[in-house]
């Protein structure tokens, strides 16, 4: 009887410890993807803030004579991309220009479309544009926009 008691506490001791260490185990990999996923959240508000600075720096050089996205060189963008933009795709990236930030909801009132004709255009231009990554579109589209606007003629025929 009294070898069945210890052989009892013995297996009763091991699933405790076996348990114990699971647990250890299940905290120490959480703990490691939180801190994974802050460390990436980092990063990527780095990375906006780096591209709010830009943005920043570009809109106080084109600002004093230039304005309301009036910056962008049209026939340039469309010859780069192949592609024609229509009049609601160009008053939205305009309005993407002059606030990156600025919501579907507010591009639809000032440019008179649906929510659902803003995010059908800005998906054809993410695709005119081959905007690749899937966070920050409306920025890498903005820059991207700009940047076509400001390069060289001979630099997009090459």
């Amino acid at each position: 009887m009294k070898l069945l008691v210890v052989g009892i506490t013995i297996v009763y001791w091991s699933l405790f410890v076996i348990t114990g260490l699971s647990l250890i185990a299940v905290f120490l990999y959480l703990r490691k993807k939180i801190l994974q996923t802050k460390e990436k959240q980092k990063e990527l508000i780095h990375k906006v803030a780096e591209l709010e600075k830009r943005i920043a720096i570009h809109a106080e050089e084109v600002k004093p004579d230039k304005k309301n996205g009036s910056d962008l060189d049209k026939a340039k963008i469309e010859q780069t991309i192949n592609a024609k933009l229509g009049t609601s795709s160009w008053g939205i990236l305009k309005l993407m220009v002059e606030n990156p930030s600025i919501s579907n909801k507010e591009i639809a009132r000032q440019v008179s479309l649906s929510v659902e004709g803003v995010s059908s255009s800005l998906r054809r231009m993410y695709a005119s544009f081959e905007v690749k990554t899937s966070s920050n579109k409306r920025i890498a589209l903005v820059m991207k926009a700009l940047e076509l606007s400001e390069a060289p003629l001979d630099e997009e025929d090459g």
